[in-house]
C-alpha cells in the first residue's frame, strides 16, 4: 500500500498548480448545483462529504489523463541490485627495477662482455692470429660455464662440454660450471654482471691464460620476487693454448668458482641462501670476507661472507 500511495501522490504532483485550482472551482460549482432546495438542505457535514467525493473524482480523471501520456509511471522500478566489490588479493611485492642497484655489481658489464681478455700477441711459437683464436675459445668456454641458461638451471653442462677439447669432454663435471639446484632458483633478471681480468704468458710451447672473474646473479626462489638476492661467484682458473697437427687447441688446466651467499651443507649444485630459506646445519666460518674483492685470497672450505 505504501508504494501505491507514493505513486498516487506522484500522479497528483504531475498536475500543475493552475489545473488543480480549476479542478477545485469546478468541484465546488458541481457541489452547488447538486445541492437540494433550502427546505430540504442537508447538513453542513453532508455538503462537505459531497464536495470531497467530487474532488476525488476530479483527481482520478486528471490522473487518468496523465497516465495516458506517461504509462511508465505504473511500471514498477527494478530493485537496485547491491553488488559487493570483488575480493581483493594481496599483490606480490614488486621486484626492484634494478636488482644490482646499490652494489658494486651495478657498474659491471653485462654478460660475456665482462670477460675481458688480453690483446692477442705472438707468444710461445704461436702467431698473434693463433693466440687470438685460442682466446676466443677461452671466452666461449667461460660463457658456457657461467652464463648458459640450461646449465644455470641445473641442466647437464653440455654447452661447456661441446666446446672443450675432444680429449677433455668426457672429464667435464659440474664442478667446472655454475649450476643451481633444480627447482630451487630462478633468475630475477636476464642480466648477469661480470667483471674481472686475465693474464697471458708463455707456457711451454704455447701460452697460458690465467683468469679471475666475478660473476653476479640476481636470483630468487621460484615465483618469489620479494626474496631477491645478489649471488656473487668468484671464478678462477687457467687455460693452455697450443698448436697440434696444424690446429689451435685450448686445454682447461683448472676452473672453479666459489659462491656466496649459499648453504654450506650441500652437493655440487649451488643452493642460494635466501632470506626465508633454511640456513642448514653448517655455517660459514672465519672473518666475513668481501665477495666483491677481485683479489681476495681463495679460502678453504665454506667461509663467512659480507655479501649485500
Amino acid at each position: 500500500m505504501d508504494d501505491l500511495d507514493a505513486r498516487f501522490h506522484e500522479l497528483v504532483s504531475q498536475i500543475g498548480e493552475g489545473e488543480q485550482r480549476r479542478m477545485r472551482e469546478a468541484a465546488a460549482k458541481a457541489a452547488r448545483q447538486a445541492a437540494p432546495p433550502s427546505s430540504r438542505r442537508p447538513s453542513t457535514r453532508g455538503r462537505r462529504w459531497a464536495l470531497a467525493v467530487v474532488l476525488v473524482l476530479a483527481v482520478l480523471v486528471a490522473a487518468a489523463s496523465v497516465l495516458a501520456f506517461r504509462p511508465e509511471l505504473l511500471t514498477p522500478e527494478p530493485a537496485v541490485r547491491r553488488t559487493q566489490p570483488p575480493p581483493t588479493s594481496t599483490p606480490e611485492p614488486p621486484a626492484p627495477a634494478d636488482p644490482f642497484e646499490g652494489s658494486p655489481a651495478a657498474g659491471y658489464a653485462a654478460g660475456a662482455a665482462g670477460f675481458e681478455l688480453p690483446a692477442p700477441k705472438a707468444i710461445g711459437g704461436l702467431s698473434a692470429k693463433e693466440v687470438g683464436k685460442g682466446l676466443a675459445r677461452v671466452r666461449d668456454l667461460l660463457t658456457a660455464a657461467y652464463l648458459d641458461p640450461a646449465t644455470l638451471m641445473g641442466g647437464e653442462p653440455r654447452a661447456f662440454a661441446a666446446l672443450a677439447d675432444a680429449e677433455q669432454r668426457r672429464k667435464v663435471t659440474r664442478a667446472w660450471v655454475n649450476s643451481f639446484a633444480p627447482g630451487t632458483t630462478e633468475l630475477a633478471t636476464d642480466v648477469i654482471k661480470v667483471r674481472g681480468e686475465a693474464t697471458l704468458s708463455r707456457y711451454r710451447e704455447g701460452a697460458r691464460v690465467k683468469i679471475t672473474y666475478l660473476v653476479v646473479y640476481a636470483v630468487q626462489p621460484p615465483g618469489r620476487p620479494d626474496q631477491v638476492v645478489r649471488l656473487v661467484t668468484h671464478a678462477r682458473g687457467s687455460f693452455d693454448i697450443f698448436g697440434s697437427a696444424g690446429k689451435v687447441r685450448v686445454w682447461v688446466e683448472s676452473l672453479g668458482a666459489a659462491a656466496t651467499p649459499v648453504r654450506c651443507d650441500t652437493d655440487d649444485y649451488i643452493h642460494p641462501q635466501f632470506p626465508a630459506s633454511d640456513p642448514g646445519q653448517v655455517r660459514g666460518t672465519g672473518a666475513p670476507s668481501d665477495p666483491y674483492d677481485l683479489h681476495q685470497p681463495q679460502g678453504d672450505g665454506c667461509t663467512a661472507s659480507s655479501a649485500k
